[in-house]
């Protein structure tokens, strides 16, 4: 729409001026050009022609990615001939497991988020790349002397249970969400372990 053409143009003026900037005081720093357009798709394959025309260090994927994983997908597919080749790729904002691995299965190389530790702070833990996560304000953990996670290795499986994190929780405890958000890293940092090495081994 108009709208989101006008917004794709001023979005480009000023990726233009910083980039500017940049390159006359770079101070050993990485600038990378941030691909929008929302969903429309010839919005960000215009967007995709200006970054990759200018000499940004790498690619970032950002701006609005709809409503749920499906237009994400549908996004990701359509950006992924697109990049340019020699230029590392990165996804803004995304960092639950399921849409990480839909980036890599698209060709995005790195991924931010603050996804571990806002769940973390609702209670909710990390299960591997296999389960999404459990919910640690719920009752049944209530006498439950199991670790957050079975064969997690991580301080907090190794020293607290479930019990007693939902404890903290229940009394509003800050430590709760330090403990949790500990385990989710963790858990991240594992799972991440494993798609790259599914990468190297050419499974995906």
């Amino acid at each position: 729409g108009l709208i989101e053409e006008d917004s794709l143009e001023m979005t480009n003026h000023w990726e233009d001026r910083s980039l500017r900037e940049h390159l006359d005081d770079p101070r050993d720093q990485a600038m990378y050009g941030v691909v929008h357009g929302a969903l429309e798709k010839d919005l960000r394959a215009r967007s995709m022609d200006f970054i990759s025309s200018r000499p940004f260090d790498g690619i970032a994927v950002g701006g609005s990615f709809g409503k749920d994983g499906h237009d994400l997908k549908q996004l990701l597919e359509f950006l992924a001939p697109l990049y340019p080749q020699d230029k590392p790729r990165h996804l803004l904002g995304i960092g639950d497991i399921p849409n990480i691995h839909q980036g890599i299965l698209n060709g995005l190389d790195t991924f931010d988020s603050a996804y571990p530790t806002q769940i973390a702070r609702r209670g909710a833990a990390l299960q591997g790349a296999d389960k999404k996560y459990i919910n640690l304000v719920n009752a049944r953990f209530k006498t439950s002397d199991a670790p957050l996670s079975p064969d997690c290795e991580c301080s907090t499986c190794k020293n607290y249970t479930c019990s007693y994190i939902h404890h903290l929780f229940k009394a509003s405890e800050p430590m709760a969400a330090v403990l949790v958000t500990h385990h989710n890293i963790y858990q991240m940092q594992q799972v991440m372990k494993v798609f790259r090495q599914r990468i190297l081994d050419d499974q995906i």
